[in-house]
């Protein structure tokens, strides 16, 4: 790789909706340069975003991604045009700001690639048996629902679901808001539509995520409509997304309230914020997810506070104060 050289880090206009993109290039002599660029949301060239785990690595793999801020573990994006790669990066002291881009970043790329890590022992085995798999299009006589799946391909879907990509909170929005994606697993790659192949036929945690972007886009596929026009589907609400998606993990706390954030209307941007104390916060987020959810029920307000407080690392007595509608 050629020698690294100084860059100077020039802060962003926020008010541009500004973002930082890094294209690599190959010179003459095989090396590798990389340039850091800056440009409005509105006047960005084309680019491929990825989606990946930046969680730690083995000593004895490092992660190619593993530089990036914990709060935004995503955001690498790659333009098809002479194929420079382009990375969006984030610094703490404007993170707010990024972090609430992340809607925008994913919903305009071209398509997404989701890596899901390095090659492993049985990676190349996996992708293989999930991309040559052929679901039968016509009903077995005496059958009640589908054949079972081969046993050798539940073990492959058994170590392609049980990767640590898949777990992570950010790539709920980073799936929902992709316009197509491509999945890579060390050298092997996907395309989408393969994983889709076992939504009724497979039960992991994984495939329900396929089945609800399968159900998103299922909206969006009117000629009439355009690419972010939802037409009558009503859009998830902030109490129903922190819910639904509690199990997945991050490295922040605060993550599972702003990693969901590019799926819901525009007016929840001023809760990418982690400046704000976490009580305040709690008490923030709860009052926001009760108007937006219509939620009256002191039974599912308990219980929501209960479930918000213990993410954000409240104590009971903290996440127990009364909350009421304005």
């Amino acid at each position: 790789m050629a020698p690294a050289q100084s860059h100077h880090y020039v802060a962003l206009n926020h008010n541009a909706a500004e973002f930082r993109l890094v294209t690599f290039e190959r010179t003459k002599d095989g090396a590798i340069r990389g340039r850091l660029h800056v440009f409005p949301m509105s006047k960005c060239p084309a680019y491929v975003a990825i989606s990946f785990d930046c969680g730690k690595t083995s000593t004895k793999h490092s992660n190619p991604f593993s530089d990036c801020q914990p709060a935004t573990d995503t955001g690498f994006t790659h333009s098809r045009e002479n194929y420079n790669y382009m990375v969006f990066l984030a610094k703490q002291q404007n993170r707010n700001h990024q972090v609430g881009m992340m809607g925008q970043i994913f919903s305009n790329a071209d398509f997404m690639i989701a890596w899901l890590g390095l090659e492993s022992d049985r990676s190349v085995e996996a992708m293989q048996a999930i991309s040559t798999y052929r679901p039968k299009l016509l009903p077995v006589p005496l059958s009640i629902g589908p054949l079972p799946l081969p046993q050798h391909l539940r073990d492959m879907l058994n170590i392609f679901g049980s990767l640590k990509y898949w777990s992570r909170l950010w790539i709920v929005q980073e799936i929902m808001l992709a316009k197509d994606i491509l999945i890579s697993w060390g050298n092997e790659f996907l395309p989408w539509y393969k994983v889709t192949n076992f939504t009724n036929e497979y039960e992991e945690n994984w495939v329900k995520l396929v089945m609800e972007k399968e159900r998103r886009n299922f909206f969006l596929r009117d000629p009439g409509r355009s690419a972010g026009d939802i037409g009558s589907m009503k859009p998830p609400s902030l109490y129903a997304l922190i819910v639904q998606f509690a199990g997945h993990g991050c490295i922040v706390p605060r993550d599972k309230v702003i990693g969901l954030l590019g799926l819901v209307p525009d007016d929840a941007a001023h809760l990418a914020d982690y400046s704000t104390p976490k009580d305040e916060y709690f008490r923030e987020i709860c009052k926001y997810a009760f108007i937006t959810a219509r939620i009256n029920g002191e039974w599912a307000k308990t219980r929501f506070q209960c479930l918000l407080g213990e993410i954000l690392g409240l104590s009971a007595y903290e996440y127990s104060v009364r909350i009421s509608n304005p």
